[in-house]
């Protein structure tokens, strides 16, 4: 782990700081953002007991607005309980914009991380191409050992970067996405106790709002830049490459003569007539014995690679056949070949 870190340059130190203040973020914001932290149970139920018992005192209220975040909103109702619908309403949103703005705290620099954290592995990439170039041009591109340093910087710091930027962005969006539905819950209850301290919503229909609704700027990944370098890199690798001819072997191979004939080769005819007699180059052997065909055959032959051709027809005896057959496998003779011939008379 330290050498990928050497080995990505000292880009690599303010990336490994934006992966610790991500997780950071991530975990205390996961804790904080709890449903049953923010919006307990049956807190609305309480006060409405409370006030329908005339029992609600301000340390209840006290109690209520330091117990969560949905308590201050609704603290702030109660306190103004005795003032008009307008300014009870009036009170709950500037009080829930409050809360919202505290449950919102680190998420933008989250997303700041995950914005900024690829960007820093651009950076490393440019600055260790810059290197690659300037050891070209002292060097050449002859040997690639020297360039190595520059593109496994190139390289490290940008997987490095998006590293960081993939899960921060996850949790971004999700922690996002989660505090939106807590602020609209909180915006449904803080509406409840206004209809329970002054009547019917029909009489103002318009809900609350905690935060603006207009649309916010999104966070995402700029990959535009990091193609454009991977581009960059695949074009310079099919340039910088060079094919080295100096450790060729050279064969030189022996001219043909043309004044030399080529020779029909060599091979030995047996053939086997009616009555089962054996010619081995159109002589005759003394008989049909197999001693006798294979003492023939081994004065005859120069090589047990040299070929035999067996010529027999449908009136010669299966039997010597066989004993060719025989005696060409016991001398270990590869090149065999079997013809039909006219009968011998």
């Amino acid at each position: 782990m330290f050498e990928l870190v050497q080995a990505g340059g000292w880009l690599m130190v303010p990336i490994l700081l934006c992966s610790v203040i991500a997780v950071a973020i991530i975990i205390e914001r996961m804790w904080t953002l709890r449903t049953s932290k923010v919006i307990p149970e049956k807190l609305l139920t309480g006060i409405w007991n409370l006030l329908n018992n005339d029992a609600l005192t301000e340390r209840h209220i006290t109690e209520i607005e330091k117990g969560s975040p949905l308590g201050r909103v609704l603290a702030a109702g109660l306190i103004n309980r005795h003032l008009s619908r307008d300014l009870v309403r009036e009170s709950i949103e500037e009080t829930g914009r409050h809360v919202v703005h505290e449950l919102e705290r680190f998420l933008n620099t989250l997303g700041t991380i995950s914005t900024i954290a690829p960007l820093l592995g651009l950076l490393g990439t440019v600055i260790g191409m810059i290197k690659v170039f300037t050891a070209i041009t002292v060097i050449g591109v002859g040997d690639p050992g020297q360039l190595a340093g520059g593109i496994s910087e190139a390289l490290i710091t940008t997987a490095a970067g998006l590293t960081v930027a993939i899960p921060s962005l996850i949790f971004y969006r999700h922690l996002k996405r989660k505090l939106d539905s807590l602020v609209v819950a909180m915006e449904q209850e803080a509406m409840k106790l206004v209809e329970f301290l002054h009547g019917d919503r029909n009489s103002y229909p318009e809900p609350m709002h905690f935060t603006s609704r207009e649309t916010e700027e999104e966070v995402t990944i700029n990959l535009t830049p990091l193609i454009d370098v991977v581009f960059l890199l695949l074009i310079f690798f099919m340039v910088s490459t060079t094919f080295d001819t100096t450790s060729q072997l050279k064969i030189k191979l022996p001219e043909a003569s043309q004044n030399n004939e080529s020779k029909p080769a060599k091979r030995l005819n047996l053939l086997i007539d009616a009555k089962g007699r054996f010619f081995l180059n159109s002589r005759e052997l003394s008989n049909s014995k197999q001693a006798t065909l294979r003492a023939a055959l081994e004065r005859s032959m120069e090589g047990r690679d040299m070929p035999i051709v067996i010529q027999s027809d449908a009136d010669s005896p299966v039997q010597s056949l066989v004993t060719a057959m025989d005696v060409v496998g016991q001398l270990g003779i590869s090149q065999v070949s079997i013809a039909t011939t006219r009968p011998i008379e």
